[in-house]
């Protein structure tokens, strides 16, 4: 934050991303808004056969890792969603080493969550893949919402409690309660939703382009 508060006397204008940022942005320098966009060349669904990694259905979490943001809630979240379904798993992927990794390692053992967590791992090299493999990408970031909804370009189910656009009907709170209620419902209607289509629809970068060349233009000479 204080990077761009130096920054804004040099700046003719910031873009945004997500509506809830307007009003934190906009206190600083004049703001616009801009759709939050996923590269979908880079995120797709892979055609033909792609081995499923363990599940029914596989939960996955790839956030970056660091302080608050980790997936301690949909840790606990999974307790609640395999008395449902007694099949699901969770794999946890973006762990850092260190005392992040160590914790959770420690968390698994004590609380035997190894029952349905089945991976703690680093980065992966071809996240889309990833995204393939699995069913449900859950990310635990509030009021925002990031990286996660590749997994729309991919053609797989998003759930954050910070991701709430208008007509996405798997939407949660950041308490365990509410993340294990939408997983469930997500599930049980997985079929109602083209993730692909939603993220043509709302999340295609070519268009987050296009309205950020319009602002740009407003100040060009």
């Amino acid at each position: 934050m204080k990077a761009i508060v130096d920054l804004a006397p040099i700046c003719d204008a910031f873009i945004c991303m997500r509506k809830e940022e307007m009003s934190i942005w906009s206190s600083i320098k004049r703001t616009y808004l801009v759709p939050k966009g996923v590269d979908l060349e880079m995120y797709h669904p892979l055609p033909g056969v792609t081995e499923r990694l363990s599940g029914e259905p596989v939960i996955l979490y790839t956030e970056n890792w660091r302080g608050q943001r980790n997936p301690l809630y949909l840790c606990v979240a999974m307790l609640e969603v395999v008395k449902k379904f007694p099949n699901a798993r969770l794999h946890l992927f973006n762990c850092p080493k260190g005392p992040m990794r160590e914790t959770f390692e420690a968390l698994i053992k004590h609380n035997k969550w190894w029952t349905f967590i089945r991976t703690l791992a680093g980065p992966v090299k071809d996240v889309n893949l990833l995204y393939n493999r699995g069913d449900i990408v859950v990310s635990g970031l509030f009021p925002l919402y990031a990286r996660g909804i590749e997994a729309l370009g991919a053609g797989k189910a998003f759930i954050g409690p910070g991701y709430r656009e208008a007509g996405y009907p798997w939407t949660c709170n950041l308490d365990p309660h509410s993340m294990a209620e939408a997983i469930v419902s997500c599930w049980e209607g997985y079929s109602s939703i083209d993730y692909r289509k939603w993220a043509e629809e709302r999340h295609d970068v070519a268009e987050t382009v296009r309205q950020s060349i319009d602002v740009y233009k407003r100040y060009l000479k």
